[in-house]
């Protein structure tokens, strides 16, 4: 509740200073929420001393209207001399409030004031008013001994009225009317309260000061019906008098449909809750603590910027909480990349794979349509998705056949260690720019025997095997000029039987290839030929070598 209160602070600092009536609305719904959830504390919360409910109401109503205490205050302040009632025009109303409100001390203390304070009447008056019996489970009297009491007190103070000892001051008479009556007049004490609960309480304080919670809806009806009746009941008026009447489901529901949104159902049921207060109810009426929550957290995750706080009430939620925070973190829009972090790794923590790897695949796709591959193979590597991993190392190489350009993905692809292995796409895209970081520091052998088993294995696409083949066209001229070569003549055989596959495959299209890729076709031939036939005279050579070799140690032996 402390909480509140210091919403209401901050909400009413805000309507002063920035002079807008938005603010003062918002406090006082505020103003509404903690009245409701006051009442709550007072009658069900704490624990109730013999069901003796009236002080806890006198509590409550002299908490929310202090503004009379604080006149009182004021005046009692200012005022050093009598003639109270000359000087401040409210003087008699502000009496009559204090007196409802059970303020008797103070109220005494505002008649001295009064110019004719040393008047017998005033003095009978105040001698009355200091005598008068309060009900207190501690005072050491029971119930009846303190009735007796009272009802000593009313005929004093009957007597008095009978003997006309206030009648020469008319504002005093009609007080000590209302306070000594033996039913309180309704009808006059109605325009000094604002609220029918107020007017119950003053009459439960002048009428039956010792009433137990069980009749408290019956005199709430009675002074409900000065009010205009419960047509004219707000939800407010609704949530006090099913507190009064201790039904707390009935409270519960009805605070959900507040301006707040559900804060104070959820907040006050969950106290509620872990009191046992829901357990001792019928269970046909009874409130489910998830229910709330649930709808609760959807309304939260629901705000764009209050969405993270509605998870952390789904979590709470035992039995369907994982499950409605699967549903509804899927639908959160991820326009940033730092929101898209966000759920990814609540999705994470919560161990929601599933919602993990949707959000992976949104921003992978959206980096995809900017045309960052670099990008959406870190969203498909961050949630291990083998599948969209394929996609994009797919839509890089396509991309890399028609502009050979490996800067955006190999730094990336070349310290991923294992995690290459999560598709044979990306395998094949992480080998092909090793290849070309062992071209680039001269290592020819090591690059052209990589060359040699991409080709040769099953991982590379066959739409990519001449940007393969093309490759080899820079290894085969390091080696012009020279005996040896790079490729063996088994390596060179392998790319002369991937080649002749892709022209067989042209010979059957419909379509001819362009010029431009017959004559490559035509260069990369060539290249091969003549390897072939270096690589074999090599090897011949060296076989002949070996032979002689052997027959000489031979004829030796």
């Amino acid at each position: 509740r402390s909480s509140i209160r210091q919403c209401i602070e901050n909400l009413q600092n805000e309507a002063i200073n920035k002079k807008n009536e938005v603010y003062n609305e918002w406090a006082e719904a505020f103003e509404e929420i903690e009245l409701l959830w006051h009442l709550c504390e007072l009658l069900h919360l704490d624990i109730v001393p013999a069901d003796a409910v009236l002080p806890r109401l006198l509590e409550w109503i002299q908490f929310h209207w202090s503004e009379y205490d604080v006149k009182a205050s004021a005046l009692l302040g200012e005022c050093v001399s009598r003639g109270a009632e000359l000087r401040h025009s409210d003087y008699w109303q502000l009496v009559t409030k204090l007196l409802l409100h059970g303020k008797f001390q103070a109220a005494r203390a505002l008649l001295r004031l009064h110019s004719k304070a040393d008047t017998p009447p005033f003095l009978e008056a105040e001698y009355l008013l200091r005598v008068i019996p309060v009900y207190s489970v501690y005072g050491g009297l029971s119930v009846s001994e303190f009735n007796g009491r009272w009802k000593g007190w009313k005929s004093a103070v009957r007597s008095k009225m009978k003997a006309a000892t206030f009648v020469s001051y008319p504002q005093l008479n009609t007080i000590m009317s209302i306070v000594g009556d033996e039913e309180l007049p309704l009808d006059e004490v109605k325009p000094h309260c604002g609220t029918w609960y107020e007017l119950m309480t003053a009459l439960l304080l002048f009428s039956e000061p010792t009433v137990k919670s069980h009749d408290l809806s019956y005199h709430a009806g009675r002074c409900i019906s000065l009010y205009g009746g419960s047509a004219s009941l707000r939800l407010a008026d609704h949530v006090i008098l099913a507190l009064l009447d201790s039904d707390i489901n009935g409270a519960v529901r009805k605070l959900q449909m507040m301006i707040d949104g559900g804060w104070c159902a959820v907040h006050l049921g969950n106290l509620l809750d872990l009191t046992g207060y829901f357990t001792k109810s019928d269970p046909r009426e009874r409130i489910h603590m998830e229910t709330l929550l649930i709808d609760y957290g959807r309304m939260l995750m629901s705000h764009q910027s209050l969405w993270q706080v509605g998870i952390a009430y789904l979590e709470y939620c035992p039995d369907y909480g994982l499950a409605t925070l699967e549903t509804l973190l899927e639908k959160i829009p991820l326009n940033t990349e730092k929101k898209a972090l966000k759920v990814f790794n609540i999705a994470h923590k919560l161990g929601l794979k599933n919602v993990g790897t949707s959000v992976c695949r949104v921003m992978g796709n959206k980096c995809l349509k900017r045309g960052e591959v670099g990008g959406a193979l870190t969203w498909a590597l961050m949630s291990n998705d083998g599948e969209f991993a394929t996609i994009a190392a797919d839509v890089y190489l396509r991309r890399y056949v028609l502009e050979a350009d490996l800067a955006e993905c190999s730094n990336t692809l070349l310290h991923l260690g294992q995690s290459i292995l999560l598709s044979p796409r990306l395998t094949f895209l992480a080998k092909y720019c090793e290849f070309h970081e062992l071209y680039k520091k001269d290592d020819l052998k090591e690059a052209a025997a990589l060359l040699v088993r991409l080709l040769d294995s099953n991982v590379s696409p066959r739409y990519f095997w001449l940007t393969l083949l093309s490759d080899s066209l820079p290894l085969f001229e390091t080696d012009a000029g020279t005996d040896s070569s790079v490729f063996s003549h088994s390596d060179t055989m392998v790319l002369s039987s991937c080649l002749e596959e892709l022209v067989s495959e042209m010979h059957d299209s419909p379509t001819p290839p362009p010029p431009a890729l017959q004559e490559k076709i035509r260069t990369i031939r060539m290249a091969i030929a003549k390897n072939i036939d270096k690589t074999l005279i090599s090897e011949l050579c060296s076989a002949n070598l070996s032979a002689n070799s052997h027959t000489k140690v031979y004829k030796c032996y």
